[in-house]
Protein backbone atom coordinates (compact mmCIF):
# COMPACT_ATOMS: atom_id res chain seq x y z
CA UNK A 1 0.00 0.00 0.00
CA UNK A 2 1.30 3.36 -0.93
CA UNK A 3 0.37 7.09 -0.18
CA UNK A 4 -1.41 8.86 -2.77
CA UNK A 5 0.84 12.27 -4.19
CA UNK A 6 -1.14 15.77 -5.23
CA UNK A 7 -0.96 14.66 -8.58
CA UNK A 8 -1.93 11.03 -8.14
CA UNK A 9 -4.90 12.03 -5.91
CA UNK A 10 -5.86 15.06 -8.39
CA UNK A 11 -6.39 12.54 -11.32
CA UNK A 12 -8.24 10.53 -9.52
CA UNK A 13 -10.58 13.37 -8.39
CA UNK A 14 -10.64 14.68 -11.98
CA UNK A 15 -12.17 10.96 -13.17
CA UNK A 16 -14.72 11.30 -10.39
CA UNK A 17 -13.35 10.33 -7.03
CA UNK A 18 -14.26 13.17 -4.88
CA UNK A 19 -17.07 15.75 -6.16
CA UNK A 20 -17.22 18.60 -6.29
CA UNK A 21 -13.38 18.86 -6.71
CA UNK A 22 -11.04 22.26 -6.21
CA UNK A 23 -7.72 22.30 -6.56
CA UNK A 24 -7.55 24.41 -3.41
CA UNK A 25 -7.98 21.88 -1.61
CA UNK A 26 -5.29 19.74 -2.68
CA UNK A 27 -2.17 19.12 -0.52
CA UNK A 28 1.13 17.45 -0.92
CA UNK A 29 -0.60 13.94 0.50
CA UNK A 30 -3.67 14.43 1.18
CA UNK A 31 -6.95 16.57 0.01
CA UNK A 32 -9.34 19.06 2.44
CA UNK A 33 -12.46 17.64 3.66
CA UNK A 34 -15.36 20.05 4.16
CA UNK A 35 -18.42 20.13 6.74
CA UNK A 36 -21.34 19.77 4.31
CA UNK A 37 -25.01 20.62 4.98
CA UNK A 38 -26.39 18.01 7.40
CA UNK A 39 -25.68 16.94 10.87
CA UNK A 40 -26.92 15.55 14.22
CA UNK A 41 -26.16 16.81 17.72
CA UNK A 42 -26.36 14.83 20.49
CA UNK A 43 -27.28 15.99 23.76
CA UNK A 44 -28.81 15.17 27.24
CA UNK A 45 -32.70 15.91 27.22
CA UNK A 46 -32.77 17.86 30.34
CA UNK A 47 -30.72 20.81 30.39
CA UNK A 48 -29.80 23.24 33.31
CA UNK A 49 -28.36 22.79 36.80
CA UNK A 50 -30.64 20.31 37.64
CA UNK A 51 -29.58 18.29 34.95
CA UNK A 52 -25.78 18.09 35.26
CA UNK A 53 -26.30 17.61 38.80
CA UNK A 54 -28.23 14.92 37.94
CA UNK A 55 -25.86 13.68 35.44
CA UNK A 56 -23.06 13.57 37.22
CA UNK A 57 -24.22 11.92 39.81
CA UNK A 58 -25.32 9.11 37.25
CA UNK A 59 -22.21 8.85 36.04
CA UNK A 60 -19.69 8.87 39.03
CA UNK A 61 -21.99 7.72 41.55
CA UNK A 62 -24.33 5.19 39.51
CA UNK A 63 -27.51 7.56 41.89
CA UNK A 64 -30.29 7.89 39.67
CA UNK A 65 -31.28 7.13 36.47
CA UNK A 66 -29.62 6.65 33.30
CA UNK A 67 -29.95 10.80 31.69
CA UNK A 68 -32.00 10.57 28.62
CA UNK A 69 -29.83 11.22 25.02
CA UNK A 70 -31.24 13.03 22.51
CA UNK A 71 -30.67 13.11 18.62
CA UNK A 72 -31.38 16.82 17.41
CA UNK A 73 -31.10 17.68 13.64
CA UNK A 74 -29.11 20.09 12.27
CA UNK A 75 -29.44 21.75 9.05
CA UNK A 76 -25.77 24.03 8.11
CA UNK A 77 -27.07 25.08 4.60
CA UNK A 78 -27.18 28.82 5.78
CA UNK A 79 -24.32 29.15 8.00
CA UNK A 80 -20.94 30.86 7.09
CA UNK A 81 -17.62 31.73 8.66
CA UNK A 82 -19.64 35.04 9.58
CA UNK A 83 -22.92 33.46 11.22
CA UNK A 84 -21.32 29.69 11.75
CA UNK A 85 -22.87 27.33 14.28
CA UNK A 86 -21.29 27.13 17.35
CA UNK A 87 -20.40 23.71 19.56
CA UNK A 88 -20.43 23.95 23.20
CA UNK A 89 -18.09 22.64 25.24
CA UNK A 90 -18.40 19.19 25.42
CA UNK A 91 -20.82 18.73 22.18
CA UNK A 92 -21.11 15.41 20.34
CA UNK A 93 -22.21 15.96 16.69
CA UNK A 94 -22.06 13.73 13.44
CA UNK A 95 -21.31 15.85 10.44
CA UNK A 96 -21.53 14.73 6.76
CA UNK A 97 -18.78 16.37 4.52
CA UNK A 98 -19.60 18.63 1.87
CA UNK A 99 -17.62 15.99 -0.40
CA UNK A 100 -19.10 12.75 -2.05
CA UNK A 101 -17.04 10.28 -2.23
CA UNK A 102 -16.56 6.83 -4.89
CA UNK A 103 -13.52 5.35 -4.40
CA UNK A 104 -12.50 3.10 -7.00
CA UNK A 105 -11.53 -0.43 -6.14
CA UNK A 106 -7.92 0.03 -5.88
CA UNK A 107 -8.18 2.93 -3.73
CA UNK A 108 -8.50 2.93 0.39
CA UNK A 109 -8.86 6.60 2.26
CA UNK A 110 -8.07 7.73 5.77
CA UNK A 111 -10.21 10.88 7.36
CA UNK A 112 -8.23 12.67 10.01
CA UNK A 113 -8.35 15.97 11.33
CA UNK A 114 -6.55 19.38 10.11
CA UNK A 115 -3.71 19.90 12.57
CA UNK A 116 -5.45 23.59 13.11
CA UNK A 117 -8.38 21.75 14.59
CA UNK A 118 -6.77 20.00 16.71
CA UNK A 119 -4.63 22.25 18.14
CA UNK A 120 -8.34 24.59 18.53
CA UNK A 121 -9.42 21.26 20.11
CA UNK A 122 -11.96 20.13 17.90
CA UNK A 123 -11.70 15.74 18.12
CA UNK A 124 -12.54 13.42 15.61
CA UNK A 125 -12.87 9.76 17.13
CA UNK A 126 -11.06 7.35 15.46
CA UNK A 127 -13.35 5.75 12.87
CA UNK A 128 -12.45 7.67 9.53
CA UNK A 129 -11.30 4.45 7.43
CA UNK A 130 -12.80 4.06 3.99
CA UNK A 131 -12.37 0.71 1.86
CA UNK A 132 -12.12 0.88 -1.48
CA UNK A 133 -15.63 0.83 -3.54
CA UNK A 134 -17.13 2.82 -0.94
CA UNK A 135 -19.27 4.88 -3.32
CA UNK A 136 -21.71 7.26 -3.82
CA UNK A 137 -21.23 9.09 -0.33
CA UNK A 138 -21.08 11.92 2.23
CA UNK A 139 -18.25 10.78 5.02
CA UNK A 140 -20.06 10.65 8.20
CA UNK A 141 -17.76 12.75 10.74
CA UNK A 142 -17.60 12.19 14.75
CA UNK A 143 -16.76 15.80 16.14
CA UNK A 144 -16.57 16.10 19.67
CA UNK A 145 -15.61 19.91 21.29
CA UNK A 146 -13.02 19.42 23.79
CA UNK A 147 -12.42 23.16 23.92
CA UNK A 148 -12.90 25.27 27.12
CA UNK A 149 -15.15 27.71 24.42
CA UNK A 150 -17.48 27.41 22.14
CA UNK A 151 -16.61 26.09 18.48
CA UNK A 152 -17.78 27.04 15.00
CA UNK A 153 -19.14 24.62 12.33
CA UNK A 154 -20.33 25.99 9.42
CA UNK A 155 -20.81 25.11 5.66
CA UNK A 156 -17.32 24.49 3.81
CA UNK A 157 -15.56 25.08 7.02
CA UNK A 158 -12.43 23.25 6.26
CA UNK A 159 -12.56 20.48 8.78
CA UNK A 160 -10.23 17.38 7.56
CA UNK A 161 -8.74 15.96 4.91
CA UNK A 162 -8.57 12.33 3.20
CA UNK A 163 -5.18 10.69 2.73
CA UNK A 164 -5.63 8.50 0.21
CA UNK A 165 -3.95 4.70 -0.22
CA UNK A 166 -2.95 3.14 -3.66
CA UNK A 167 -3.60 -0.89 -2.71
CA UNK A 168 -1.28 -3.32 -4.44
CA UNK A 169 -3.59 -5.88 -5.11
CA UNK A 170 -7.60 -5.74 -5.25
CA UNK A 171 -9.56 -7.38 -2.24
CA UNK A 172 -11.51 -10.43 -2.92
CA UNK A 173 -15.12 -8.74 -1.69
CA UNK A 174 -15.76 -5.80 -3.41
CA UNK A 175 -17.28 -2.75 -0.24
CA UNK A 176 -19.44 -1.89 -3.57
CA UNK A 177 -21.29 -5.23 -2.77
CA UNK A 178 -20.58 -5.83 0.93
CA UNK A 179 -20.82 -1.95 2.26
CA UNK A 180 -23.27 -0.79 4.51
CA UNK A 181 -22.99 2.83 3.86
CA UNK A 182 -23.07 3.53 0.43
CA UNK A 183 -25.31 5.75 -1.32
CA UNK A 184 -25.47 8.14 2.26
CA UNK A 185 -25.93 11.45 0.40
CA UNK A 186 -26.71 12.86 4.51
CA UNK A 187 -24.94 12.38 7.74
CA UNK A 188 -25.38 8.71 9.13
CA UNK A 189 -26.02 7.81 12.25
CA UNK A 190 -24.90 3.85 13.05
CA UNK A 191 -26.54 1.30 10.88
CA UNK A 192 -25.39 -1.60 13.87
Amino acid sequence: MTVLVDWQIEKRCLEGMVEPYERSLLNPTSLDVRVGVTAKLFAYKEGGVLGLIKRLLWQHFSIGKEPEVICIDIDLEGTSAGDPYFLKSGDRILIASLETFNLPEDVSGQFLLKSSRGREFYEHLLAGWCDPGWHGSKLTMEIINHSLRRLPIYKGFRIGQMIFYGLDSLPRDSYKITGRYNNDRVVQESKG
